[in-house]
């Protein structure tokens, strides 16, 4: 991961040191070729073995030509180069993303005439071993990004390198993620002005030594540490001045000099300030592990053998750190920390201490307090969020710097009705070791009073606050578990042991959840409830008549008649949440079907022509039509008698002859009911019906005739409805609760139908289930899979027969092997005190959700689901499409890009003189809005002739390349037509190179890639595309900055033709395997404008000669009507692969 992030970035820097050639092909993974050998005067490529040779006079525009270079890049596997080799004087970009290379041998190349060697190497990922040992660098001045993107190489010695001429290093080690050990000690860099992000991404590097840098001529070290976060150790001789925090090296604790170890010289700040004077050695004292002679983290053998060496003088004082090598802590190193060290050695411990006991630890542990203000908290600390959070954490390694915190990938099946706010994430890299955690939730004053109240009622203990506790989900076990929480004021407070996906739960919701009523709290009552269920809230109705035909199907016939739209959506309301009841119950696998008639006994039908609903989707296609015809019937035409008649001859048609049959008369409105209760109660008896009357009037004899109920609630009578049905039909006599990541939600499945039936067959056939006989087992949800596939088999075991053992909430803590003194404190604390007051509550282990067809609500239904309890990476950003249809999603893009141009109320002003408006603006609407900008004429007459100057001097710029591009919509612009221009492919290569261009590019394709990841099984396919219009991806690593691209240190903004532009992806992957491939187009939009707020000089370029004109002038042009803004856009397509444990190569 750490390597993808660092190559999408780097190429604006060398672009802006002059570094990569404007026409270098970038996009190589859209050029094809067959694989064939090659050869030229220079070289000779042998396709099947992979190896490039070079020969003879190299000529560098041969092998840079972009057809061969793309074939070159993608084919090499590894490099040599013959005797008699020489190199030319421009060998930049000679091995420019060989991304497949793992070998490059040019230690019988000359390379004496050699003056470029800038991005040489860049972007060999895969390069694991480099032979430039005979390099002769005497006349190079460029060596920019030199070894940029390497990512491979973990050692590399480039200390008897001449650099005495080299001006310029930019980026000469950026993203070398994996290097270790880089030796320097020979470079003279006294001509050299930049070191702009030289180490930039070197997050593998524990120690540097540039103690023979010169620093006296330059002019920039802007993130030259930048992400070398494990750096503890740095010598500095004395032409080294100093260390800005521009540098961006971590301070950590502070660093000091290991002449002084106790006084810190680098500030406070995040990044070291260190004024340096003579030669020393820095160190960070979170690095002081004693024994750790040659700084890498850990004591061994090696530790111990550079000890000797510089105990007999074979090593200088700058190969190790002395105080780490003052074991003994004697204030002086000689044979006895030697002897020491071979102890710790042998006992194979790392020390920090040298405490007498040997006890000692890899790391010293440090304390700090990340407060809510933070930036590594903002995606969390939002203004709608229900609390701010704030952390102590107590740890080694890396875990501080490299804390990352977010909305958690488990939110959406964790949130529920009983969480409270945003569910976090907290993670670091591995190999960190965490001691302790503090979570602090400050909870906002909107959020402090109970939304329940009932069992506050009972105990203070669920008064404000005090009713949240923090929940820990552990994902081993697909369980969400109470951690010990303390209240106070407006805080809750849990110490835990480790990062991981942390919730706030309203306790009072948890237990209405577990059936648990307010009562039970006060006094405990460990009898069972009648239906054998404690704690389960019983009905009159649903204790006498029950008719104990729980698995008999259930048919519901609703006859509604509203008038007017609000009484139409209240009926709607009503019957979605009976239906929603009854699916609950029953499952949503055909046990119960709606059906909704109109008053005069037509049934609706859905998408389908389907007469009924199983499901609420179906449910919502019959109300979208049938409740629209209801309010267009007129109420003094209601003939009700013929009207049922009607009613039950289209029911017969479709009804099931086993089914327990309801008819629910609907009334909202006053009529004349033109019949009898004799006929209507003949009428439902000749078709075995059960009344539900939910009317102004008692129609007694029909519901006593019929065993129904007569339901005066006026609009809300959803609930009653349901609960009446499901006394009458029956409920599960094995209910039992299961718990799920989203809640400990209590579920009806007969535990009886849990059996292994489907894990012994899928077993004995080696997971070939295709013969498995699915239709005799139930699927609850009806999401595809029969509820038997969704168990966790891990963690149920069976009796003789084949049936589950479940167990209680009591039994977990032996079987999870998870610390419940928690939970058990939880109950205690809200008043359940009797431990085994839970017993009837069974648990049924899953790895997805019988009950829901989408587990975790990522829109993949869980039969087609990876991964069903866990959101994909990136959902807010990307979602499932239907086609790949790119033309679409550009104009999802433009109305996007459009309303944030409007809400700029001077791009308004200035948008109001083009010819294109959004179709909801018109030109009046904005001219009552915001009103037009009338210039005063010697103003307008200034504007004028600035725009007549500006396309004098354009006219003027050579064709073609990126300059010609940039004149050429700055040409567009001045031409006032106001015409969308489409982006040459030329453009989009050059945005491309930038910092904002590579990284949204390079992270869009990858985004894509990890949520294919999450949900594809093999076999599958999933076409993706962006939500949004910009793609505002989470800053990876830390703050990663976008900043405007090419030439803005001169401030040439006419030059930035795609100025931090929008992007969108749509693209199809499949999976076969392990494997997975990706179809793809990019597109990449924005809008050429102004900002009248800017007065940065853009014309002054001194090698063109071009006329100041600042960024307010043009934005007046505009605003004047004689220059207009407008939109552009472009696009690139691709195919690449990736694998599981891999990422897509873009570059």
């Amino acid at each position: 991961m750490q390597g993808k992030r660092f190559l999408a970035i780097v190429l604006s820097l060398c672009m802006l040191s002059g570094t990569v050639s404007n026409s270098a092909p970038v996009i190589t993974h859209s050029i094809t070729a067959q694989a064939a050998n090659a050869s030229g005067d220079c070289y000779s490529f042998n396709a099947a073995t992979g190896v490039l040779t070079l020969k003879g006079k190299v000529d560098g525009d041969i092998l840079r030509e972009s057809e061969l270079q793309v074939y070159l890049a993608q084919n090499v596997k590894s490099v040599v180069a013959a005797s008699g080799t020489v190199l030319p004087e421009d060998s930049s970009r000679l091995f420019y993303q060989y991304v497949n290379c793992t070998s490059i041998d040019l230690s019988k190349a000359d390379t004496s005439k050699v003056k470029d060697m800038n991005c040489m190497f860049y972007g060999c990922t895969n390069l694991t071993s480099l032979d430039i040992s005979r390099f002769d660098t005497s006349s190079v001045t460029n060596m920019a990004c030199m070894f940029c993107c390497c990512s491979g190489l973990t050692s590399l010695d480039v200390s008897r390198f001449k650099t005495s001429n080299v001006t310029n290093m930019t980026c000469m080690f950026w993203g070398c993620s994996s290097l270790k050990t880089l030796g320097l000690s020979g470079f003279n860099t006294s001509k050299v002005t930049t070191f702009d992000s030289m180490f930039y991404g070197c997050c593998s590097l524990t120690k540097l030594d540039l103690s023979s840098f010169d620093t006296s001529k330059v002019t920039t070290m802007k993130n030259m540490f930048g992400y070398c976060g494990r750096i503890k150790n740095l010598a500095l001789g004395k032409n080294f001045k100093n260390i800005a925090t521009e540098a961006s090296l971590p301070n950590g604790n502070g660093w000091v000099n290991v002449n002084d170890p106790k006084t810190v010289v680098s500030g406070s700040e995040s990044y070291a300030n260190i004024e340096n004077g003579g030669n020393n050695i820095y160190r960070n004292p979170i690095a002081c592990i004693k024994g750790d002679v040659n700084v890498d983290g850990v004591v061994n053998s090696d530790d111990r053998d550079l000890l000797q060496k510089w105990l007999v003088n074979m090593v200088s004082n700058n190969e190790l750190d002395l105080e780490n090598a003052d074991v003994n802590y004697d204030g002086k190193v000689d044979i006895m920390d030697l002897v020491e060290l071979s102890r710790l050695c042998k006992q194979n411990t790392n020390s920090e201490s040298g405490s007498s006991d040997g006890n000692t630890s890899a790391e010293e542990k440090t304390t700090e307090h990340i407060d809510a203000g933070s930036e590594v908290l903002s995606k969390i600390n939002t203004d709608d969020n229900a609390f701010e959070v704030s952390l102590d954490i107590t740890a080694s390694g890396n875990a501080i710097s490299s804390l990352n915190v977010d909305e958690s990938g488990y939110s959406g099946v964790i949130e529920s009705d009983m969480v409270v706010g945003v569910v976090p994430e907290f993670e670091c890299e591995e190999g960190a070791v965490i001691d302790n955690v503090t979570l602090n939730f400050d909870i906002k004053d909107d959020f402090t009073d109970n939304t329940n109240g009932k069992y506050a009622e009972v105990s203070d203990a669920f008064d404000g606050i005090n009713r949240l506790n923090v929940f820990k989900y552990y994902d081993d076990i697909g369980m969400l578990l109470p951690v010990e929480t303390t209240c106070e004021n407006n805080r809750v407070t849990a110490e835990v042991d480790g990062l991981g996906t942390y919730c706030l739960v309203d306790m009072e919701q948890w237990f209405e959840n577990l059936g648990i009523a307010p009562e039970e709290l006060q006094t405990v009552n460990t009898s069972p409830s009648p239906v054998g269920m404690l704690g389960v809230p019983i009905s009159a109705t649903a204790l006498t008549g029950a008719k104990n035909t729980y698995n008999t199907p259930i048919d519901v016939v609703f006859h509604a008649y509203a008038k007017g739209t609000d009484n139409q959506n209240k009926i709607e309301d009503a019957i979605m949440d009976t239906a929603t009841s009854l699916f609950n119950e029953y499952g949503r696998n055909g046990n119960v079907r709606i059906y909704v008639a109109n008053y005069s006994g037509t049934l609706g039908v859905t998408d389908q022509k389907i007469k009924y609903a199983e499901n609420e989707e179906e449910l919502q296609e019959i109300l979208d039509r049938i409740l629209p015809v209801a309010s267009s019937i007129s109420a003094s035409s209601l003939k009700y008698q013929t009207h049922l008649s009607s009613l039950m001859t289209n029911y017969s048609n479709c009804m099931r002859e086993n089914a327990d049959r309801y008819y629910v008369f609907v009334e909202k409105t006053a009529i004349n009911v033109n019949a009898t209760e004799g006929v209507i109660t003949d009428l439902l008896d000749q078709n075995n019906m059960t009344a539900v009357m939910i009317s102004s009037d008692p129609y007694a004899t029909v519901t006593k005739n019929t065993g129904g109920i007569r339901i005066k609630s006026k609009y809300d009578f959803g609930e009653e409805t349901s609960n009446f049905i499901i006394g009458k039909h029956g409920k599960n006599p094995n209910e039992f609760l299961t718990v799920l990541p989203n809640n400990w939600k209590k579920i009806h499945l007969n535990e009886d139908s849990i059996t292994n039936d489907y894990i012994v067959y899928y077993n004995k056939h080696n997971g070939d289930d295709s013969q498995f006989n699915f239709s005799d087992y139930p699927d609850f949800d009806g999401d595809g899979l029969i509820d038997l596939q969704e168990l966790d088999y891990r963690q149920i075991e069976w009796n003789s027969n084949g049936h589950a053992i479940l167990r209680t909430i009591p039994e977990m803590e032996e079987y999870y092997k998870k610390d419940m003194t928690a939970l058990k404190k939880s109950f205690i604390k809200y008043g359940a005190v009797d431990w085994n007051m839970f017993d009837k509550i069974k648990l049924l282990p899953v790895i997805s959700d019988p009950t829901e067809k989408d587990s975790d609500d990522d829109g993949f239904t869980d039969d087609r689901d990876a991964n069903p309890l866990e959101q994909p990476p990136y959902f807010d950003m990307l979602k499932e499409v239907d086609d790949f249809d790119n033309d679409s999603l550009i104009k999802e893009m433009r109305k996007e890009l459009d309303e944030g141009f409007l809400n700029d109320q001077a791009k308004v002003v200035s948008y109001a003189t083009a010819d294109y408006y959004p179709a909801d603006i018109d030109k009046k609407t904005l001219n009552e809005l915001y009103g037009y900008v009338d210039f005063p004429d010697d103003i307008l007459n200034d504007l004028k002739s600035e725009r007549k100057q500006a396309k004098a001097e354009f006219a003027t710029l050579p064709q073609g390349g990126v300059f010609g591009e940039a004149a050429s919509a700055m040409d567009w612009f001045l031409d006032n037509t106001g015409k969308d221009r489409e982006l040459s492919s030329l453009e989009i290569r050059s945005f491309l190179l930038t910092n904002s261009g590579s990284y949204r590019y390079q992270v869009a394709l990858s985004a894509v890639a990890d949520y294919a990841k999450n949900v594809l099984k093999d076999g599958d396919a999933v076409i993706l595309a962006s939500k949004k219009a910009c793609i505002s991806f989470r800053a990876l690593d830390g703050d990663v900055k976008i900043w405007n691209p090419l030439l803005m240190v001169n401030e040439a903004n006419w030059f930035c033709t795609i100025n931090n532009a929008s992007g969108a992806v749509i693209a199809k992957v499949k999976r076969v395997g392990d494997t997975y491939t990706m179809e793809y187009t990019y597109n990449v939009i924005d809008y050429y404008d102004w900002d009248i707020d800017k007065n940065f000089t853009t014309l002054d370029i001194p090698v063109l000669k071009l006329l100041a004109i600042n960024d307010c002038e043009f934005a007046k042009m505009h605003l004047a009507g004689i220059a207009r803004s407008y939109f552009q856009h472009g696009k690139i397509s691709g195919k690449c692969n990736f694998g599981i444990d891999t990422d897509p190569l873009v570059f």
